[in-house]
């Protein structure tokens, strides 16, 4: 039974459809009549992971350098990439070259730029591109070459039959490239709808040896003799959704199957269930959900193409009591289970080990009741994170106790995930990552110190459910070697199931400003660094340490290469510093000296003045932002609360104060405004007099 998870990678094959659907009938012009290449290219984030130390992207680069003498000159070839340009853009989908003669060369140095970075686009282009190509009156080749990871799904293979029907003129060989034998079934149903053919390709060498057979015009196919084969099905007619055991003679090829499907179909994709033949002897096989006839047939993958050797008829019967669910599931996997039963209060479904028979201390469950009349009899279960046998069981809550109504296997398969990282990122960096893995509601990507094994504690993470696809870590603000990891949060605990190392690298900064400023003033401050989310530049004592408690400070982001530091209004030795925010917490990279010297300032003004009266005041000082002058009771030391008082920076070398209603003793004061707080810098008597 195919996982979700293989059904969306099986998809990612159909941009050969999708490609087209963005081009115009010029694309297709040529000079010779021999037709045209177009090379597809995945440049999807998952072109990231890695084959042996080596990522995809870089082992596809060097590829198709290294045999692009093997394409003809005088054949048109052109270059499409998708997933190349936006993150999470399904619509992400670039015709780079059109087709052309002898442009091979230009199609090596446009792969060469390819940097992957987001989805792969195949959704809602698909019934276009038939269209277009039932345009073409020439016959077209498409050379897919994907990593499987497809995120922007339907069915491919129900595209590929499409294609078919409308009779396209158009060829699609399609290369799996670090796809598995299970994943390479799925994919290989657009190059078999098209009359193409399908390749896994492991390695470099693989898909330098795929590209070299298709990259003739019309790849010859290899000779062979077709064997024979005989099927042995179950003696009972199986029950819809049952599990039963399918024996076979045959030629027992690593690609080889025995599958299920309604009777007559003629197509070797698209089967309602399947068993590997390499897997040994009885197969099992899950019965659909529906009752009817149907056919076992063995499946033998020739050299060219696949063949279908025996076929067997099955009739499946109906049930009062049964469980549809999936023969096979990933670890952790979410998957459906539907059922036929009572459906009474206090029923549900359960999954245990095999063979359990007590009804408690289940690893999964899930009641059947009904909420309304709407309600579909299907559960959710999840996996656990062992693999191994599993059954899955109805429990009826009876009057006299649980009883099990029935019980179906199910094999829990080890899970896999993969990740797509640059191997270096610099400190306190925000860095994508591109993953696929069983998708979890509770899945996470995590970043550790290298050698960490708790499963808590990360210092950054992200949930898979929120960022399909691809996430965002921030790398630590010490550089050092740390460690990316997939966490399978299943119904029985967490799990790491992949990782991957990672060197953050050490950043530098540079900040240019005087060496001595006047207290209070806005100190201009150049500045070059990393400008991080949250990096900021600070003022603070001397020899301080700590990255908080700052006297002053302004963001990068919100000050492109300079900015301006509110000096504090006490004399004295001071640090500036960049500060550089990481997952970790905060680290100052780089530190200038200033020194902060004393400010002066004058008032000039009648010694008299009379009650409620304006008089003018001449003044001299920093007029730093926030600066001002101002009238208080004699002996007053607060700096609010003044009678009346003028902005520095509004009233230029005078301003006019307004003496109070009542005769006395008063005090006119130069208030600096400064980092650390209102300093008043000099203060004069001033008597207020009666009329």
């Amino acid at each position: 039974m195919r996982s979700d998870f293989g059904v969306k990678r099986i998809f990612k094959t159909v941009v050969a459809g999708t490609m087209l659907a963005s081009m115009t009938s010029s694309v297709f012009a040529t000079e010779s009549d021999a037709g045209q290449t177009l090379l597809v290219l995945d440049a999807s984030g998952s072109m990231w992971g890695q084959i042996e130390g080596r990522s995809k992207i870089e082992i596809a680069r060097s590829t198709i350098d290294d045999v692009s003498a093997v394409f003809d000159v005088d054949r048109a070839i052109g270059l499409m990439a998708y997933g190349h340009r936006n993150k999470g853009d399904c619509s992400d989908i670039e015709l780079l070259l059109a087709p052309e003669q002898g442009a091979i060369g230009n199609v090596v140095s446009a792969v060469k730029a390819i940097r992957p970075k987001g989805k792969t686009p195949l959704t809602y282009a698909v019934v276009q591109a038939a269209d277009i190509l039932a345009s073409q009156t020439r016959p077209a080749t498409v050379i897919l070459v994907t990593d499987g990871v497809e995120t922007c799904g339907k069915d491919p293979c129900a595209v590929a039959r499409s294609l078919e029907q409308k009779g396209v003129d158009f060829t699609a060989h399609v290369i799996g490239f670090g796809l598995d034998a299970e994943e390479g079934k799925q994919v290989a149903c657009v190059a078999e709808a098209t009359g193409g053919q399908f390749f896994l390709a492991e390695d470099g060498q693989g898909l330098a040896e795929s590209l070299r057979r298709v990259a003739q015009e019309k790849p010859e196919p290899e000779s062979e003799t077709i064997p024979s084969a005989t099927l042995n099905g179950p003696e009972a007619d199986p029950v819809i959704g049952s599990a039963f055991n399918v024996r076979w003679t045959g030629p027992d090829g690593k690609q080889d199957y025995v599958d299920i499907v309604p009777k007559g179909y003629r197509e070797t994709y698209g089967e309602l269930s399947y068993a590997w033949v390499r897997s040994g002897q009885p197969g099992t096989i899950k019965a659909p959900g529906d009752p009817g006839e149907y056919e076992l047939r063995y499946v033998w993958q020739g050299k060219n193409k696949k063949h279908v050797l025996a076929r067997e008829a099955l009739h499946v019967r109906d049930s009062d009591v049964a469980l549809i669910a999936p023969k096979e599931a990933n670890a952790g996997a979410m998957f459906a289970v539907q059922w036929r039963g009572p459906g009474g209060k206090g029923d549900y479904i359960d999954l245990v080990d095999s063979g359990v028979t007590e009804t408690a201390g289940e690893l999964a469950y899930a009641y059947v009741e009904r909420h309304d009349r709407e309600s579909q009899d299907r559960v959710t279960l999840q996996a656990p994170r062992s693999a191994g046998q599993y059954d899955i069981r109805y429990i009826m809550e009876a009057p006299d106790g649980r009883k099990r109504l029935v019980a179906e296997p199910i094999t829990i398969l080890a899970a896999k995930a993969s990740l797509a990282v640059e191997d270096r990122i610099r400190a306190g960096a925000e860095f994508p990552v591109y993953w696929t893995g069983p998708g979890a509601p509770q899945d996470y990507i995590d970043l550790v110190p290298q050698g960490y094994t708790d499963t808590a504690g990360e210092l950054s993470y992200f949930y898979t459910k929120s960022a399909p696809e691809s996430g965002s870590l921030r790398a630590p603000a010490k550089p050092g070697n740390y460690t990316v990891r997939y966490i399978l949060q299943a119904s029985d605990g967490r799990e790491v199931l992949t990782r991957q190392d990672i060197l953050v690298e050490d950043v530098e900064a540079r900040l240019t400003l005087a060496q001595s400023v006047s207290m209070g003033a806005a100190l201009e401050v150049s500045w070059n660094g990393p400008d991080g989310k949250g990096d900021y530049i600070d003022l603070v004592p001397a020899g301080y340490s700590d990255t908080s408690g700052e006297l002053s400070y302004f963001y990068t982001r919100s000050a492109p290469e300079k900015g301006a530091l509110k000096v504090p209004g006490k004399p004295g030795n001071y640090q500036v510093r960049y500060v550089m925010e990481g997952a970790t917490g905060r680290r100052v990279v780089a530190s200038e000296s200033i020194t902060v010297e004393k400010a002066s300032a004058t008032l000039e003004f009648p010694a008299e003045v009379p009650v409620g009266e304006r008089f003018s005041v001449t003044w001299s000082g920093p007029s730093a932002q926030g600066d001002y002058v101002d009238l208080v009771p004699a002996g007053y030391g607060e700096t609010f609360g003044e009678l009346s008082y003028f902005y520095t920076a509004s009233a230029p070398g005078a301003g006019m104060l307004q003496a109070p209603d009542s005769a006395g003793e008063y005090r006119i004061r130069y208030i600096l405004e400064a980092a650390d707080g209102r300093v008043v810098l000099i203060q004069k008597a001033v008597r207020v007099v009666t009329n």
